[in-house]
């Protein structure tokens, strides 16, 4: 499956046409099917981006899509068209969540840059101010990670993203990290987490991720790998209790 864009001329604005296409064999002869999932113009406001993405979601929504494909496909929409609020996950389910801007200034403040984000929104209109960025297209489990690195990763894949993280660290290609995830102490990695990390924050209060309009339902857990987790505490406390090394 994969995504197409045709170019509509308006009387008043020019528009982009959105389509899920599939290519299959069927009787030794290709064919391909077409599903329109939305109309947005070229320049859309916040308003219009949020009209496009609820016509997405009810497109995909009669598909019979897995996790996997629809994430994918979301992905891949929002490099052209940058979700609306309205689209911007915050249930601990969801696997889409905008680090808040003062967690990355903070993130920043520790390490003093970042290197690489593994997990990004985007390569084009990036939430997290790294040098270098992988997105959900460029399977960043397959490639070799350097640096210093801020991991937000999807919910439904935090154990694959720690394992590769740790992987990472032991090779010495990641100099340094931090990982934000929800604050669930029940999950196995949690306990790598713990085991692993130099320090953690348990992040107080409501946070709210991107442009949603609603805090998240969920903690927020934020762990340091590398060799200054004193800095970490330093500039992590003003969020929540810090754990020691």
């Amino acid at each position: 499956m994969f995504i197409t864009w045709r170019e509509y001329k308006g009387k008043r604005a020019n528009s982009l046409r959105c389509h899920l296409r599939h290519s299959y064999l069927e009787g030794g002869l290709k064919k391909e099917t077409a599903k329109y999932l939305g109309c947005v113009v070229l320049k859309p406001s916040k308003p219009e981006r949020e009209v496009f993405w609820m016509q997405v979601k009810s497109g995909l929504d009669k598909l019979s899509l897995t996790s996997e494909q629809r994430l994918k496909i979301e992905s891949v929409i929002a490099q052209k068209v940058p979700r609306g609020k309205h689209e911007k996950f915050i249930t601990a389910k969801s696997d889409e969540h905008y680090t808040p801007k003062y967690f990355l200034k903070a993130v920043v403040d520790c390490m003093g840059g970042i290197d690489l984000d593994p997990a990004s929104n985007s390569r084009d209109n990036p939430n997290v101010p790294a040098s270098h960025h992988l997105t959900l297209e460029d399977d960043a489990l397959k490639h070799e990670w350097a640096g210093r690195v801020f991991l937000n990763p999807p919910f439904s894949e935090v154990s694959k993203f720690l394992k590769k993280l740790m992987t990472e660290i032991d090779s010495g290609r990641v100099t340094e990290a931090i990982v934000l995830t929800k604050s669930d102490t029940r999950t196995n990695w949690y306990k790598q987490l713990r085991q692993n990390a130099q320090s953690l924050c348990f992040a107080e209060g409501y946070h709210r991720f991107g442009d949603a309009d609603k805090s998240a339902t969920f903690g927020v857990l934020l762990s340091y790998f590398g060799k200054n987790p004193a800095r970490f505490r330093e500039v992590f406390k003003q969020f929540g209790v810090c754990s020691g090394d």
